[in-house]
């Protein structure tokens, strides 16, 4: 997997993480807050005490994807951003919608076309109101809907 929770038992003002990266991945840590550290190479990271738990995300996209795929958005539930990931396994037109609990299409993300490859965009919900959202992207050959959940 790409992604995973770190969880922290400590009363410390200050975390200090050493990151040990191979291969020139990047990775990223992001705390409850929704604040994001690059981690990379070989580095130590300052970090403010108080988070729980932390993610930790693989955001290296290193290899050509052969088939269609909608990543989990992360952070999910957020506030008020997050991101979607998505691979294209041919270039396509592509539409990214986010869907209210109705059906109504409140925002349009995407909606061209995309060569084949890794793709990432971030839906800043911070003019809409907590609830449950449906992400929604399709292909002529794929569909696939996501729940998430904005939080504020």
């Amino acid at each position: 997997t790409d992604e995973c929770v770190i969880e922290v038992m400590s009363d410390d003002d200050q975390l200090t993480l050493d990151c040990v990266i191979k291969d020139a991945d990047k990775w990223e840590i992001i705390d409850e807050n929704g604040d994001v550290f690059m981690c990379s190479d070989t580095q130590i990271l300052e970090l403010n005490g108080g988070s729980e738990r932390l993610i930790l995300i693989n955001r290296t996209f290193s290899q050509t994807p052969t088939e269609f795929t909608l990543f989990p958005a992360f952070p999910n539930p957020f506030n008020p951003s997050t991101t979607i990931r998505f691979s294209l396994g041919s270039s396509a037109t592509t539409t990214l919608k986010v869907y209210d609990i109705t059906g109504k299409i409140v925002n349009t993300l995407i909606e061209r076309e995309l060569e084949l490859g890794n793709h990432s965009v971030e839906w800043n919900a911070s003019g809409f109101p907590s609830g449950i959202y449906f992400l929604q992207l399709s292909t002529d050959e794929f569909i696939e809907t996501q729940k998430i959940v904005l939080m504020k």
